[in-house]
């Protein structure tokens, strides 16, 4: 056991120095640099410029007069109208505008939006809306307004103005969200959704850490785990908190959890 005890003293009173080592690295890749986009400003990580598109989850284009953007790999362009120190970004879908505006039923169709590796991209503010197949004879709850202008369609729309949200789904019903209008002049179902969708971007703190602290890139391997990887190092500088857990020697797993905090602390033994 005192090996081991003495490992562990030795990485522990080396921490505070070790630790200061990884704060230097506290950078961009140095192919990652922040860069300007017109309108938009100065942007970085998650976002990247069209060169090189490797920097972040979705891909800017600045160099036209209107910028857009790409939610997924090889995936339609939008119209970016805004992206905010929040990271929330609001795109113009053409499709989407025009359905809305011609009060068109396929605007009830939930958007596909893409995941990024810390998880789904979530439209705010939204507006929760029920979609009922015709053969739904009583919607369970009262204080919900049934817009029928679909009915041709054969199903219809159940919306609460007061943000209600039902505990339980009729098997003939399905969710659906969409972008919902702040300042809506009228209290029908139009008017309560926006042409403009928000898109919130949710960055994990360890995929934060992995960019700006050690100039890595954070992506999900085929297991859609979380890994960060140096680009020159070559190396993961992440270890799986599942590897840890499986770990039946205390020491060795302190050592492990020790390792996830105080990533440098690998550069040791590698």
């Amino acid at each position: 056991m005192a090996p081991a005890y003495s490992l562990v003293f030795f990485l522990l009173s080396n921490i505070v120095i070790l630790h200061s080592a990884e704060e230097e690295w506290g950078q961009h890749p140095k192919e990652c640099s922040p860069f300007d986009c017109g309108k938009l400003g100065k942007l970085s990580f998650p976002f990247s410029n069209t060169t090189p598109p490797i920097c972040g989850w979705y891909t800017i284009n600045c160099s036209e007069a209107v910028q857009k953007v790409q939610l997924e790999k090889s995936g339609k362009w939008y119209a970016v109208e805004n992206i905010s120190q929040a990271n929330i970004v609001t795109i113009r879908d053409e499709v989407f505008h025009k359905r809305l505006k011609s009060h068109d039923c396929e605007t009830f169709n939930n958007l596909t939006l893409p995941r990024s590796p810390s998880g789904p991209l979530k439209i705010t503010p939204n507006l929760t809306m029920y979609r009922c197949d015709s053969s739904l004879k009583r919607f369970p709850h009262t204080d919900f307004r049934n817009y029928k202008g679909c009915n041709h369609y054969n199903f219809s729309i159940y919306y609460s103005i007061n943000d209600s949200l039902l505990l339980t789904l009729p098997p003939q019903c399905s969710i659906i969200q969409l972008p919902k209008n702040p300042y809506p002049i009228h209290t029908d179902l139009f008017s309560l959704l926006a042409a403009d969708i928000s898109l919130e971007v949710f960055v994990h703190p360890d995929c934060h850490r992995c960019h700006f602290k050690k100039g890595g890139h954070c992506h999900n391997n085929t297991k859609g785990e979380f890994q960060c990887h140096h680009p020159t190092r070559g190396i993961d500088m992440e270890i799986d908190t599942n590897i840890c857990r499986q770990v039946s020697n205390n020491y060795i797993k302190i050592l492990c959890f020790i390792f996830i905090i105080f990533p440098s602390l690998q550069l040791l033994i590698l």
